[in-house]
């Protein structure tokens, strides 16, 4: 969607700043829209689903800009552009984690419909996710006659609720809210209760799953606090190295004890900029200087399988598949 313009659609949700947000022109455009997502764990809502693939219609930038508004912003995007069909593959969904830290459980579902509410609320059944935890799709931006429970919705099909519900106590749902993460002592995580699950503070869990995953040992760790909006009370530092870490804008507290402040700014901190700057703060890795010399050893690869493309060399390189767009020949890819 991103290399093609966006525009003004009829019924689009209005933004922060009070504009209506533009949708990609090609979804717009299209006579039949399929939506494909695929059902996986969330650390911003219950879980990832029909509802939540709608925010990709938005261009990149505004997507980071209104993510703190995801919950509201869900029925409208979904409404302004519907799908004519979504299959959600639930065959191998992904669980202990969100859409980038989480592992595969086996569900052996594709869920298939014409309403991205009812699909969800069939979702959540085979996710586990108890329907209190669902009001999201009860808001005022819900169309009429929109089904309320799953009791609501009609299912066609050789597989029963009871199944559905069966099949979604094989998932193991993470806990979203960051200061509830499993930590050792020398992390702590302080949070505003003005601080949403949509924005910083699903985001650091996101990452904290991602950097455990990939085989971090956050036990060894210097002492640092992570601050989510305006707190109170903040665990005094310790030692020379003790660090406070502020997420987002309005994020801020006493520092008293801390030698090293940081602030990782913006309204909505992207999980890949907690990933980026983490770890190192920490002082458990750096993922920065390792992903760095990664790009610089592939990009040097381009450019030889280039070179040797060029002379008429033969080779791997020479003779496989064409360059992508994005340069590089096989070696890069």
């Amino acid at each position: 969607f991103d290399e093609r313009p966006f525009k003004d659609s009829p019924g689009a949700p209005f933004g922060p700043d009070g504009t209506a947000l533009q949708l990609s022109n090609v979804w717009q455009s299209a006579s039949f829209r399929v939506s494909l997502p695929r059902l996986m764990g969330s650390a911003f809502l219950p879980f990832s689903g029909a509802l939540l693939q709608a925010l990709s219609l938005l261009p990149q930038h505004t997507q980071q800009a209104v993510h703190h508004h995801l919950p509201e912003l869900l029925l409208p995007l979904s409404a302004a552009v519907a799908p004519d069909l979504i299959v959600v593959d639930a065959i191998q969904a992904t669980h202990k984690g969100g859409e980038i830290s989480g592992q595969p459980v086996e569900l052996g579902l594709l869920i298939m419909g014409t309403d991205p509410i009812a699909v969800d609320l069939v979702c959540a059944a085979a996710y586990g996710v108890p329907e209190e935890e669902m009001a999201f799709v009860h808001s005022s931006g819900a169309p009429a006659g929109a089904p309320k429970s799953v009791a609501d919705v009609k299912l066609i099909g050789t597989i029963s609720l009871d199944e559905l519900r069966k099949r979604g106590g094989r998932v193991q749902r993470m806990d979203p809210n960051p200061e509830k993460y499993p930590l050792p002592k020398k992390i702590s995580v302080v949070r505003s209760e003005k601080s949403r699950l949509a924005s910083c503070a699903g985001s650091l869990t996101e990452a904290l799953a991602v950097i455990e995953r990939a085989g971090f040992d956050l036990s060894k760790s210097r002492q640092v606090a992570l601050v989510l909006g305006a707190v109170d009370d903040i665990p005094a530092g310790t030692t020379e190295k003790s660090t406070v870490v502020f997420l987002g804008d309005t994020a801020r507290g006493e520092t008293a004890g801390y030698d090293r402040v940081v602030r990782l700014t913006g309204r909505n901190v992207a999980v890949s900029q907690i990933l980026m700057d983490l770890p190192f703060l920490l002082d458990i890795g750096n993922f920065r200087t390792d992903l760095g010399l990664k790009f610089q050893l592939a990009r040097a690869g381009a450019r030889l399988a280039r070179l040797i493309g060029r002379s008429g060399g033969t080779g791997e390189a020479a003779t496989g598949p064409p360059r992508t767009e994005g340069g590089g020949g096989a070696a890069a890819q």
